[in-house]
């Protein structure tokens, strides 16, 4: 088979023309080029059976002397005609080409090569079962592959390789491609000589022309000749028709010493590919298993064993990390990239949300962070209505204006409403053709979603943050606390008595100026500005409340103690009535947009303090002394 290109002018296959380059099968044999000695035997048993007087040696050096200088005139023959090809037929084509296309389309181009195909040879229409339509596109792609195959020699060949052995499955033959070289021909010179749209004259489609085009096709037909008569060994047949008894009887019928070469790499015209990753490009990968189970079956005979691990990982060393994304989790369609971008997309989220923690330990920021949770409440809220809304509004106009492009199905219509509730697109649906009734529906959900049910929710989210923002510094204490005893908990016996000796909690608590109390706790003073004042300036409602139940009277061990009163719920209560009429005041309702009540916050205040009170306990005392300006202290026990 001839190497190298084939004439420039020649369209004749390289079965019937005569090669400037011929492979010496001398040269080929004596230096070792060939796939296996003629007879039979390897190197090693040849040069063992050699004479010792060291004449082999002598010629071996001679003949890889002439193999070497073959390939190096091989190598600049091919690279000279690359060069023309590149410098001195590139211009000539692609010029010709653009006026080819100045007079007709690609498509036409391909119908019309395709006539020409059938009129010189009727027996091929048989091969071709595809609508002469989708046979032109088909033919366009070519065409631009031969094109930008010019300056992208690479590129070409791994797009014939992938070309070969689909043709290969459309039963295409090395005989049949002259046919196909003369109809390009015919066809470009038709097209070309067509009068120009522009001045009405046809283009000067000369000789060099056609030496150039004839330059193209000779380089492509060569290799396409050579890729396809390499595909049509057993293996390649097998593989490209897809079925696995084929496979296995192929693989049966292979030398023993030849099976795992076989099995492992296919030879396309020198250029060797694995059927491995061709089955598994393809989606075959039922072949691709017979292939691997056939290489790591260990056989042997009397003489050997014959085990194709080495051979398997020589041709593929990167076939673990091929592999291990289809064996994932048993799923071999799956694809890893994709189910990992999105765990890890959420865990990443999560990684971060938990990091929210570390705000507790500046009350700035654990008050800010307490006010956006509040938020989010009332957001949800808003938006299970805000769905129920858009998927009605949406299902009635998809219903309306089915052949609208905003409107033609219930999934098109709701996103398109929901975008335009948001504002993230606003389109034209006044002019995209709807009729009035729809124009009505469209109205009346501007009106609900837009102008009511957005405006609730800026009023609600208003009221909400208007009450939680006297109180938040509170419940930023309240996280802090829990965050502290939480980790208190985890912590050993051991570091938990060293604290409790290094805070000293053994020593009283002064509560006041000589009033020392129990132990247990730290002292530590509240700023005159935490304390919680209503808006009238008093502390008589908002004061916080004495945790000590101080009694009057005469004292002693041995005495009961007085009756509790039970002011302390009536006081409650009035707290809370005035805290109703206040809001009532001031807003005229006492309901969230869409229903419960604004003063929930307050009960749930209560709740996280009984909660909390029974690890904590604080005693906030006001002090006697008028001068310390509202000074408290507080007492935390240990838990």
């Amino acid at each position: 088979m001839a190497v190298g290109s084939e004439d420039p002018g020649s369209l004749q296959s390289p079965s019937g023309a005569t090669s400037k380059r011929q492979i010496n099968p001398q040269i080929s044999a004596r230096s070792g080029l060939s796939a296996a000695p003629s007879d039979g035997t390897d190197g090693k048993s040849r040069i063992a059976a050699a004479p010792s007087d060291g004449s082999i040696a002598v010629h071996s050096a001679e003949h890889v002397c002439e193999g070497w200088s073959w390939f190096a005139q091989w190598l600049e023959d091919e690279l000279n005609d690359m060069l023309i090809l590149l410098h001195r037929y590139a211009p000539l084509i692609h010029t010709s080409f653009d006026n080819v296309l100045e007079r007709t389309t690609t498509e036409e181009l391909g119908v019309r090569f395709y006539e020409i195909v059938f009129e010189t040879a009727p027996h091929l229409q048989k091969l071709f079962k595809k609508p002469r339509r989708l046979q032109g596109r088909v033919f366009a792609n070519v065409a631009a592959l031969l094109i930008s195959g010019i300056e992208n020699p690479r590129f070409l060949t791994q797009e014939l390789q992938r070309l070969s052995l689909r043709h290969v499955g459309y039963d295409i033959r090395p005989e049949h491609i002259p046919v196909f070289g003369n109809s390009l021909m015919r066809t470009i010179k038709e097209a070309a000589l067509r009068p120009s749209p522009k001045d009405g004259q046809p283009f000067d489609f000369s000789h060099a022309h056609d030496e150039a085009w004839g330059a193209l096709w000779g380089r492509v037909s060569t290799k396409f000749y050579g890729m396809i008569e390499g595909a049509t060994n057993l293996i390649t047949r097998a593989l490209i028709g897809g079925d696995g008894n084929e496979l296995c009887l192929a693989l049966a019928a292979a030398p023993r010493g030849e099976r795992i070469n076989w099995a492992a790499t296919v030879d396309l015209d020198t250029t060797f590919i694995s059927p491995i990753y061709w089955c598994i490009r393809e989606g075959r990968l039922d072949l691709a298993t017979i292939l691997i189970k056939d290489l790591l079956t260990i056989r042997a005979d009397r003489a050997r064993y014959y085990y194709g691990r080495a051979a398997l990982f020589k041709f593929h060393p990167d076939l673990i990390e091929v592999l291990r994304h289809l064996l994932n989790g048993g799923d071999f369609n799956a694809d890893f990239d994709i189910v990992a971008r999105f765990t890890l997309a959420v865990a990443c989220l999560l990684v971060w949300t938990m990091t929210f923690e570390a705000v507790t330990a500046i009350q700035a920021l654990a008050a800010f962070f307490h006010s956006v949770l509040q938020m989010i409440g009332n957001i949800v809220k808003f938006m299970i209505v805000m769905v129920l809304i858009v998927c009605a509004f949406g299902s009635a106009l998809a219903l309306l204006a089915p052949s609208s492009e905003y409107f033609n199905g219930f999934g098109p219509s709701v996103f398109t409403l929901a975008a335009f509730a948001i504002q993230i697109n606003r389109p034209d649906i006044v002019e995209s053709g709807i009729d009035e009734i729809s124009l009505l529906f469209f109205f009346f959900f501007t009106i609900v979603a837009v102008i009511l049910m957005l405006n609730l929710l800026i009023a609600q989210i208003t009221i909400a943050y208007e009450f939680v923002h006297h109180e938040v510094g509170g419940f930023a204490r309240l996280g802090h606390a829990k965050v502290v005893l939480s980790i208190e908990a985890c912590m050993s016996l051991r570091t938990r008595l060293r604290l409790y000796k290094r805070l000293g909690f053994d020593r009283p608590l002064e509560f006041d100026d000589g009033d020392f109390g129990p132990s247990g706790g730290v002292q530590t003073f509240e700023r005159p500005s935490d304390q919680i004042l209503n808006r009238r300036g008093a502390s008589r409602w908002f004061e916080a409340e004495e945790r000590v139940q101080r009694r009057s009277g005469p004292t002693g061990d041995h005495l009961p103690w007085p009756k509790t009163e039970v002011k302390k719920a009536l006081d409650d209560k009035e707290k809370l009535n005035f805290i109703y009429e206040m809001i009532k005041k001031s807003h005229g309702h006492t309901s969230s947009i869409v229903g419960g009540p604004v003063i929930s916050g307050r009960s749930r205040r209560r709740e996280q303090q009984s909660m909390v009170g029974s690890a904590v306990y604080a005693g906030s005392l006001r002090g006697s002394d008028a001068g310390r300006g509202g000074k408290k202290n507080t007492a935390e026990s240990q838990k």
